[in-house]
């Protein structure tokens, strides 16, 4: 069985000379997780094989549907994820304003961390690092 998506079933059917209402009408499904996730991925200049690692996912195919609309998000592991990440993002935005200031931060050293930088320990790729690193952001900002 092969499966069409969107901008592939309209192009078939205006070659063909034919249009579905269904087709014309439908659109992918990006929840406010997902479109986060997108914006996060944005801003914190990071690659699809990054979120792999962050969403502790198995394959790019499973992050590219998610972004796209075509796979939905299923599973309490990565809705967590994302909702630690958001944690993360939201104390960030409010400690610094500026996003290449924030950028910066993520990405250099700590001593705290062990002389891990943030990214890299949410880079290895486990739940606990994530909450590891919510949680030192969270002491960071005062909170």
């Amino acid at each position: 069985m092969v499966t069409l998506y969107h901008d592939e079933m309209v192009t078939l059917y205006k070659v063909f000379g034919v249009v579905s209402p269904a087709v014309e009408t439908y659109r992918p499904s990006l929840t406010g997780p997902i479109l986060f996730l997108g914006k996060l991925l944005h801003t914190w200049r990071l690659s699809h094989a990054d979120a792999i690692l962050l969403l502790g996912l198995e394959d790019m195919s499973r992050v590219e549907g998610l972004l796209s609309g075509r796979v939905t998000l299923r599973g309490r592991d990565v809705k967590d994820r994302i909702a630690y990440l958001f944690r993360i993002r939201k104390t960030l935005s409010a400690l610094f304003r500026d996003e290449n200031v924030e950028n910066e931060w993520l990405r250099e050293p700590h001593g705290a961390l062990n002389g891990k930088s943030p990214m890299d320990i949410m880079l290895e790729g486990s739940m606990e690092n994530l909450l590891l690193v919510k949680e030192y952001v969270e002491a960071a900002a005062g909170r």
